[in-house]
């Protein structure tokens, strides 16, 4: 039946199940092109392979690199006593060093190399060959004069979130790492406001907010502080602004205290801006945004007023949201788009009460379409 031509070619596979169960497959529609999703695979190095590792990928001058290699022909059987070239090129594609080395009984080979302490620093290769001139593995390594921490930093927090307005503090301690006071710091206080998901963890996994609307993020002024001889600062914290949006909000704030050559070390936290005093949250209870044409779509609604579960009155209408594909000309193709627009009200309920353990919300059966809920 599948090999029909012309007027005989199928076009569509139907299978039928239980309790109404029906799927289907067109085949009218043209094959997907997957050429340009890099599904071509590793390319093929020839009778031999090598996977070659380091238990790190950047060293200073003067250290010890070492790296491994498993040997594999081209079934993936391991190969013992298989000859090699092992060569390593600095940054600059130097050869620094080659050696001829053997595999083990269970295709495994590690060597070392003790870098100089004037080495190059820049993107280092270690490749292995088999008697070709293409190497049958290889790893890259930096070479850097990278230096570790000097101090740490220690933060207080007093507050769980913050209201506009309001004054907060943090307690900040610069220390080196041997405990000692790092005193005299400079302190920059970076802060980003943002859209949230969610007011508190307790919340993960419901809605609030006006899905048509946008908010982009609010980045506030940077301020510049020192420590005392202490190492220790009280930074102040507030913001004046409140915010037309529906969406919970919250505050990165990025602290970098500069060590004494200059580089900054940085500590983060979040806090939950009220930019508002009431919420209302939304959980489908089913999975990926979708449900059968046959299930009633359920979902669990929260009233918060000042981050507490309330009793409130909800009126919510149901829209039907119509799809529509866009097509538009980039510089060497075509590519599509789609918006929605609001198709009418399908279903309307002006009086449900919310205790203060939330309600559990159940509609009526839908057709198949795309749906939005939204508070009157």
């Amino acid at each position: 039946m599948l090999a029909g031509k012309n007027g005989l070619q199928a076009k569509a596979i139907y299978a039928y199940g239980k309790d109404n169960d029906f799927s289907v497959i067109d085949l009218s529609k043209p094959a997907h092109d997957l050429s340009d999703r890099g599904v071509e695979g590793r390319e093929s190095v020839g009778e031999y392979s090598a996977f070659v590792y380091s238990n790190r990928d950047i060293f200073r001058p003067s250290e010890r690199v070492t790296f491994h290699a498993l040997l594999r022909d081209h079934q993936g059987k391991a190969q013992a006593g298989l000859p090699l070239s092992v060569k390593v090129f600095d940054a600059r594609g130097v050869e620094v060093s080659s050696k001829q080395m053997s595999s083990d009984s269970l295709g495994h080979l590690s060597d070392s190399l003790t870098l100089s302490a004037s080495a190059t620093t820049g993107k280092w290769r270690v490749a292995m060959y088999a008697g070709d001139k293409e190497a049958i593995g290889s790893m890259t390594f930096l070479v850097e004069d990278f230096i570790p921490p000097k101090i740490k930093v220690e933060v207080q927090k007093h507050f769980s979130h913050i209201n506009p307005k309001e004054k907060v503090e943090l307690n900040l301690q610069s220390k080196y790492l041997n405990g000692e006071v790092f005193p005299k710091a400079r302190v920059e206080v970076s802060a980003i406001l943002h859209k949230s998901k969610y007011l508190e963890k307790v919340h993960e996994g419901y809605y609030f907010g006006n899905i048509k609307k946008y908010f982009g993020n609010e980045y506030l002024d940077t301020l510049i502080y020192e420590t005392n001889s202490e190492g220790q600062l009280s930074l102040p914290l507030s913001i004046d602004k409140v915010f037309n949006t529906s969406f919970p909000l919250s505050v990165h704030i990025d602290i970098a205290v500069s060590e004494l050559g200059g580089r900054p070390i940085h500590y983060t936290l979040e806090a939950p801006y009220n930019n508002r005093e009431h919420y209302i949250g939304l959980k489908p209870l089913f999975a990926n945004d979708a449900v059968d044409m046959q299930s009633k779509p359920q979902f669990e609604v929260i009233y918060l007023d000042k981050h507490t579960l309330s009793k409130e009155t909800l009126s919510y209408a149901l829209i039907e949201e119509e799809t529509r594909w866009h097509w538009r000309s980039t510089t060497d193709s075509w590519e599509y788009y789609k918006t929605y627009h609001d198709g009418g009200i399908i279903q309307r309920v002006s009086s449900n009460t919310l205790s203060d353990k939330g309600l559990s919300l159940s509609l009526d059966t839908l057709d198949w379409g795309s749906y939005r809920a939204r508070n009157l």
